[in-house]
This record gives structure tokens, C-alpha cells and sequence, in this order.
């Protein structure tokens, strides 16, 4: 995604880890594929229509530059940080 580019992806069975499903957004930023078969017919697709793709790939990394924005994901692990940490920080400041 963050180079532009569609993505075709396929949901984990069971209770796997997901989270590409939590990233693609079907028909906007790629495709998620159930079979195999899905699979191939969805890389065709995006073959056969560039633009399609295009549209799909530039979602994408749009997508992945504001999920991903390193200031931002930094100010996300500060506040994580703040939350689960304050007293341990408090303390050390106390020294």
C-alpha cells in the first residue's frame, strides 16, 4: 500500500490475525480474495484494468501514509506510555 499499489489479500480461517482485513478496503484500496480461485481473479482484474488499479493503489498509499505517519505513531507510543506509566514516571522524576 505504501508504494502505491493495490493489494490483494485473503482473510486468515479460524481466529488468526486479520488485521490486513482491518487495512483493505475492498474494492477501494485492493481486493480480498476467498479462494484461490478469488485470488487469480482478482490479480486479473487489476491487470486488465490499469486505471482501476491505479485508483486502487493511490487509496492505498493515501491510506498508509496517514495510518503510518511516523510523528504521528510517535505521539500514539508517547501517550500509550503516559497512560500505562505514570507513576513509575512521576517517581523517577522525584529523584
Amino acid at each position: 500500500m505504501a508504494a502505491g499499489l493495490p493489494v490483494v489479500t485473503h482473510p486468515c480461517p479460524g481466529l488468526r490475525d486479520n488485521a490486513q482485513l482491518e487495512l483493505v478496503e475492498h474494492g477501494v484500496t485492493g481486493l480480498v480474495a476467498d479462494t484461490v480461485e478469488d485470488y487469480a481473479q482478482a490479480v486479473l482484474h487489476l491487470l486488465r484494468h490499469p486505471e482501476t488499479a491505479r485508483r486502487m493503489g493511490e487509496a492505498g498509499r493515501r491510506k498508509a501514509a496517514a495510518l503510518f505517519d511516523a510523528d504521528a505513531q510517535a505521539r500514539a507510543l508517547e501517550a500509550l506510555y503516559d497512560e500505562l506509566c505514570p507513576l513509575e514516571l512521576a517517581a523517577g522524576e522525584a529523584s
